[in-house]
């Protein structure tokens, strides 16, 4: 809360508008730990052909399991694996994560400087100057 306090300052400072950005789905798109293992029930209405079944060796869907492999609304660890995620994404960008804020991630370059603030999936990006905010803003 405290880094898009600061970020909605720091734009009004530099006279360049904030943009935010909503990610959707973010919890899906971080991969699981591999030695967490999560089978889960074939949803109601996800079918199967008959030789489909044949083709997996079983002869009713309920005998089949799916195995998760990214992340789901609802586990305990997908927050943390989609900040991971996000923080790997953002470093590698060149960004650096601000010591006393976590939520705030800095991009200092010879024409300027971006400010990115994150909050669950919530992203609030501000720059030195409007050029270099929207072509920032396109990634959120």
């Amino acid at each position: 809360m405290e880094s898009g306090k600061i970020i909605l300052v720091v734009s009004r400072i530099w006279k360049v508008p904030a943009r935010h950005g909503d990610v959707p789905s973010a919890y899906v798109k971080a991969k699981k730990e591999a030695e967490l293992v999560i089978m889960l029930f074939i949803p109601t209405g996800m079918e199967f052909t008959e030789e489909q079944l044949r083709a997996l060796g079983v002869k009713s869907k309920y005998e089949l399991a799916l195995l998760l492999e990214k992340g789901l609304y609802g586990l305990k660890q997908s927050g943390r694996l989609w900040n991971q995620l996000l923080h790997s994404i953002l470093l590698s960008l060149g960004f650096r994560q601000c010591y006393s804020d976590s939520c705030l991630y800095v991009k200092i370059e010879e024409d300027g400087m971006t400010l990115v603030g994150v909050y669950v999936d919530d992203i609030l990006v501000t720059a030195t100057s409007v050029e270099k905010e929207s072509c920032r803003s396109s990634w959120v």
